[in-house]
């Protein structure tokens, strides 16, 4: 059987265009992850992405479903679901949290998306506006612990550090489910993340 291929959504021809156009580049960009991503973080990357990293991508901004579990140990995924996206969705005025088993671990995320703001020259050229409003946000952040207590409108939610073995990983994903799925808006994405599943590409769970 022949491979499918996973065609990109623009060709270079069109990325070279928009990457001339800045009125055009700032409002398609806002509007597609996809290309967000491919005109702001995937210049400085050290090796080409495939056509997995661009599935994860377009799964991402597709995403409809209350809850969508995905757990990597690539830094390449750390990089599309933990950065970019974040970014992407604080760039449009989405509410967003990370949650984690420490606090410390969110923090962690929270300084490498602001120095990514920072260090990324061609993103702050065209979003510069935007990205001063952001550096005054608040990201909220939160423990395992206080599901019960938690009860945010928010846009995405972002679960991160899991326990180092699979099943303590399902009791925190059931706990998930039983704690914030019910409280959760009908649009919420709920993604999470864990650096420990190196057997697991990708895992769906509900």
């Amino acid at each position: 059987m022949k491979k499918r291929q996973n065609k990109k959504l623009f060709t270079k021809d069109e990325i070279k265009k928009i990457s001339t156009d800045l009125p055009l580049r700032k409002a398609l960009t806002k509007e597609s992850f996809y290309l967000f991503f491919e005109l702001y973080f995937t210049q400085n990357s050290y090796h080409e992405f495939n056509d997995f990293h661009y599935k994860l991508i377009k799964r991402l901004q597709k995403a409809k479903k209350p809850l969508n579990i995905i757990s990597f140990s690539w830094n390449d995924i750390y990089k599309i679901l933990l950065l970019a996206y974040p970014i992407w969705l604080l760039l449009n005025n989405k509410k967003i949290i990370f949650l984690s088993k420490t606090i410390k671990y969110s923090k962690k995320i929270i300084k490498n998306i602001a120095e990514e703001l920072k260090k990324n020259e061609f993103l702050n050229k065209d979003f510069d506006e935007e990205i001063k409003i952001i550096k005054k946000q608040k990201i909220d952040i939160e423990n395992f612990d206080n599901l019960a207590y938690l009860r945010g409108n928010y846009d995405a939610i972002f679960c991160t550090n899991f326990q180092n073995n699979l099943n303590e990983t399902h009791k925190y994903l059931q706990n998930l489910k039983l704690y914030l799925l019910p409280f959760l808006k009908q649009k919420t994405q709920l993604f999470c993340y864990s650096d420990f599943m190196e057997k697991f590409s990708l895992i769906k769970i509900f």
